[in-house]
């Protein structure tokens, strides 16, 4: 579990550089969603600070993390501050790695950002690994509004060592939940189980990778270890997909881009609780 819980450089803070610049990242402690700290409703209370990486950054880290098996989750929270840098091809920015320190190889899944077709709107895919002209990531339909926080849930599994890889990943499950049905799987890369399983997470800065911030990062062998709820919740989730012509209001917050909108409606259930709404949206613009 890593929450930034301290100051200064990630790279004097348990995280290794393996590639560019070090030094680059290092722990945002202004004042945040919660505390320092991204939050998001119903996930254990947030730690700490948080970290932000750039698109015009060099700086790839990564801290170790091993597994017994061949199935390994991770879980963090993303703002995506702006589009700025985003491209319509993508790029990845975490995912596991088959070494830890100052090398990492063997990146398994590989989870990509890329630039929406809507404004100020992003897609998230993933890659289950390299290898083969299968090896494209596979992206979720939804775009994604910048500057709210999401939770970001991936999955790696193999049959065996050295056996093929199926990669899955989910945007805003329900902590403390059962594991649903992932928003998509991928298998396309070629490459095996490394011998030596899981070593690290890794986080990139690249062209393509754009500006977001990133917090509460979990690893674990089950879905419960990366989806803990907070122990006292009774917050109810909705979830709304929607379709309109030019505009489309929800609880008097009115939309006119497509994306998808978290609404927290504050003592709002039966138990008195908040209800958070996921909405997902799409605007058709009337032709003049």
């Amino acid at each position: 579990f890593e929450s930034f819980n301290f100051t200064g450089l990630v790279n004097a803070n348990g995280w290794t550089t393996h590639s560019g610049t070090a030094g680059e990242i290092t722990a945002v402690t202004t004042a945040s969603q919660s505390g320092n700290s991204l939050s998001y409703p119903g996930l254990q209370a947030s730690l700490g600070n948080r970290i932000a990486l750039a698109n015009t950054g060099t700086e790839d880290i990564n801290k170790p993390f091993t597994t017994t098996g061949t199935t390994g989750y991770f879980s963090f929270l993303l703002n995506v501050t702006n589009t700025t840098g985003l491209t319509t091809g993508g790029a990845y920015f975490i995912g596991f790695g088959g070494t830890a320190g100052a090398s990492v190889t063997v990146y398994f899944p590989r989870l990509f950002i890329k630039l929406g077709t809507t404004p100020n709107t992003f897609q998230l895919g993933i890659l289950n690994t390299s290898g083969g002209a299968g090896a494209l990531a596979t992206y979720l339909p939804t775009e994604y509004a910048v500057g709210s926080t999401m939770l970001v849930v991936a999955k790696a599994s193999a049959p065996a060592a050295a056996g093929a890889i199926t990669a899955s990943f989910w945007v805003n499950p329900i902590p403390g939940a059962a594991e649903p049905t992932p928003g998509v799987t991928n298998s396309g890369g070629t490459s095996a189980w490394p011998t030596n399983g899981i070593l690290s997470v890794f986080l990139r800065q690249a062209a393509g990778t754009g500006n977001y911030e990133i917090d509460e990062i979990r690893a674990g062998e089950t879905w419960a270890s990366v989806t803990p709820s907070s122990a006292s919740s009774c917050v109810t989730y909705n979830t709304i997909s929607a379709m309109a012509c030019n505009s489309y209001s929800l609880n008097n917050q009115t939309y006119t881009t497509s994306g998808t909108y978290v609404q927290t409606l504050a003592n709002a259930n039966a138990a008195g609780c908040d209800s958070i709404i996921n909405l997902n949206l799409i605007i058709h613009n009337a032709s003049t």
